[in-house]
């Protein structure tokens, strides 16, 4: 419940109060002595911190949820916060960095865990935004294409919607005329 609070209220821009909570769950998982939620709080306070453009103290705490996920062998957790880290590093422009995440999230992610789909769509996704970001238009195009038609598939609309995106970016680098109203819709 606290974890789905905080992101709730990050997402409602509310970031004091998603800090609040996350801080509240990890008071939780110290006197419940639940191990395996260790990595959640700190993937939750990075992608927060990134978010408000604290990106240096966000990629620590992400890097503290990598540690306390590979400690405890969560595989889902650890492709989180390496995935984290990757979109991190795209936003920094650091492609080599965010390559080499991206590929390690693949060999994490490939470990069958409860939401394997879903890492794997936001994986090829940041994928799809690398191939973009290194001018490589038409790779971007085909990784993004399959990461709509997944999405749809399973019905993850945020995904479905970001890879929108980087096709649309990826067809008007290449020449491809864009509809705009799509865009604004």
């Amino acid at each position: 419940a606290l974890m789905a609070r905080a992101m709730a209220c990050a997402m409602l821009g509310r970031p004091d109060a998603a800090l609040d909570a996350i801080a509240a769950l990890e008071r939780d998982v110290e006197r419940l002595g639940a191990q395996r939620w260790q990595p959640r709080s700190h993937n939750l306070r990075g992608w927060v911190l990134r978010n408000l453009g604290a990106t240096d103290a966000g990629d620590e705490e992400t890097r503290a949820a990598i540690d306390c996920a590979r400690a405890a062998d969560l595989p889902e957790p650890l492709t989180n916060g390496l995935l984290d880290m990757a979109s991190g590093r795209l936003l920094a422009n650091d492609l080599d960095a965010a390559a080499e995440l991206l590929e390690e999230a693949g060999a994490v992610g490939s470990v069958e865990h409860v939401f394997r789909w879903r890492t794997d769509l936001r994986r090829r996704l940041l994928q799809g935004r690398l191939a973009l970001d290194a001018g490589a238009a038409e790779e971007a195009a085909q990784l993004a294409v399959q990461v709509v038609e997944d999405s749809r598939r399973v019905g993850a609309k945020r995904y479905e919607v970001q890879a929108d995106l980087v096709l649309t970016v990826a067809q008007h680098r290449q020449g491809i005329a864009v509809d705009a109203d799509h865009v604004d819709r």
